[in-house]
């Protein structure tokens, strides 16, 4: 048995926001609104109100058949989805926009394709001779594109030249040429349809990368620990990265390709036109829809993705003109201060030569002049990396120490917090622990004041409350823990 694959298995499991939506209590519904609102929808993002709006409709007609379906408030149920511990929906706030943006996040995007797979394959939809035939002709592309060798690149032209070559004298010589049958044509478009769906999923990581980027400066100008040409750097050299790698590559290449090429626009509406009017596919209707909707989705999708860039440009522009701003307000203050101090002496100057210059520190004015110009920084020689040796021992008891870590109750602890505030009108964090213990040792008293922090409520680190807290395990001894005074009140 590979432990240390059991041990990720185990780590992913627990942690995985695709795996908490598929085993979730009300998943079916979930899955079935996120599919209908976005997918089936054709929408990129969808403002909060709209997406309240219709999760309230589906209830509706939920609560037709059974009351107990999703019985819950519609806009708690999208705050939840899109909270860090769920994170089945994403939030934007839009530029001009006085309310969130959601949209689905990665996690999502991979349950609602893993689904569609599985039920394709449920229907029969399996399309394994047209999916062979793909293989083999991508392999035999690869081989040949990627070949050093001319003699062969020039037999593969060859070969392909001859088989189109027997094609045209085919159709010259009897005016007819063999066409695909009902069933070929059918597996090919389910096999297009599903690799349309992974396209359209793949969006959401790119997104996710610009996404990091702009979290990382952000947190580099909360910190103040990057000067604004550090912060620059880390911006651009991030944007490098990213264009490096076969991901941002591969994005990059398709917009050029699809989105600024009215060429490659009008070939895909002429081939959709053109399967819109097969009779054999006549029986595939939601197939043909996604395939008309084809070129809008991928248009809407990339813009989404450059859309987060220029975000990603606007929070640079916007770091970099506070800081300057500061830099130029704090000059001013001093000049007035000089201004102020020089005022005061013009009446009784100083009788001994003091002033801005001291003998403790002396200020060394220089000409701006004199400033050397920018030069290229220094090159350093490649050396090849030798792999470290990993011990597979404490890497195994590394996972298994991360797996066995006690996971939070978000839900829980906020929903004890509003019975003990509403019971009490107010409470104090060894309240709260009094009615209900903990159960994840110290660190469930770090999510208490992670809450009282985001919820507002009142953390006075002037006074202090010692709290006893028993650690994991019904033998573990208890541990008394100063922690500041939190009183939680009802908003």
């Amino acid at each position: 048995m590979n432990v240390t694959r059991l041990a990720d298995l185990r780590v992913f499991f627990d942690s995985s926001p695709a795996v908490r939506l598929l085993r979730a209590g009300n998943a079916p519904y979930v899955v079935a609104f996120l599919d209908e609102h976005f997918k089936q929808a054709g929408r990129v993002g969808s403002p909060f109100s709209e997406a309240h709006a219709a999760l309230a409709d589906f209830q509706r007609e939920l609560h037709e058949q059974d009351s107990q379906l999703l019985p819950g408030v519609a806009r708690d149920y999208l705050t939840d989805w899109c909270s860090p511990e769920t994170h089945w929906l994403e939030r934007r706030m839009e530029a001009g926009s006085g309310e969130w943006v959601l949209q689905l996040s990665p996690h999502a995007e991979q349950v609602l394709l893993f689904l569609q797979r599985s039920r394709d394959r449920e229907l029969g939809f399996v399309a394994t001779e047209s999916r062979l035939r793909m293989i083999l002709d991508a392999l035999c592309d690869l081989a040949a594109d990627a070949s050093q060798s001319p003699e062969e690149r020039l037999a593969h032209l060859q070969e392909q030249r001859q088989r189109l070559e027997e094609k045209i004298s085919q159709v010259e010589e009897n005016g007819d040429l063999p066409t695909l049958g009902p069933r070929q044509v059918r597996e090919r478009l389910a096999s297009a349809v599903g690799l349309i769906r992974e396209l359209l999923s793949d969006f959401r990581s790119v997104e996710e990368s610009f996404r990091e980027i702009t979290r990382g400066v952000q947190q580099r100008e909360a910190g103040r620990r990057l000067s604004r040409g550090g912060i620059l750097e880390f911006v651009l050299d991030s944007e490098d990265e990213l264009r490096e790698q076969d991901q941002g590559k591969s994005f990059y290449e398709f917009y050029r390709l699809l989105v600024l090429s009215p060429a490659e626009q009008d070939r895909l509406r002429n081939a959709v036109e053109k399967l819109a009017a097969l009779e054999d596919l006549a029986s595939m209707p939601d197939a043909l829809e996604t395939v008309r909707r084809l070129e809008d989705q991928l248009i809407a999708e990339a813009e989404q993705v450059m859309a987060t860039n220029r975000r990603l440009s606007s929070t640079l522009r916007r770091v970099l003109d506070t800081r300057a701003r500061e830099e130029r307000r704090r000059v001013a203050e001093l000049l007035t201060e000089l201004r102020g101090l020089g005022v005061r002496l013009a009446s009784e100057p100083p009788t001994q030569a003091e002033g801005l210059l001291s003998s403790a520190s002396v200020a060394a004015i220089d000409s701006p002049f004199r400033r050397p110009f920018w030069s290229a920084p220094q090159c350093f020689d490649r050396i090849t990396l030798t792999p470290a040796e990993i011990d597979e021992a404490s890497r195994r008891d590394a996972i298994e120490q991360l797996a066995a870590l006690e996971r939070i109750d978000w839900r829980g602890m906020r929903e004890h917090l509003r019975r003990v505030v509403s019971d009490l009108g107010y409470a104090t964090l060894a309240d709260v622990v009094e009615r209900r213990p903990v159960e994840a040792g110290v660190v469930e008293l770090l999510g208490y004041l992670r809450l009282a922090k985001e919820e507002g409520h009142t953390i006075d680190t002037s006074q202090t409350q010692e709290i006893a807290v028993r650690g994991r395990g019904v033998e573990s001894e208890k541990v008394v823990v100063s922690v500041p005074l939190v009183t939680f009140q009802s908003s």
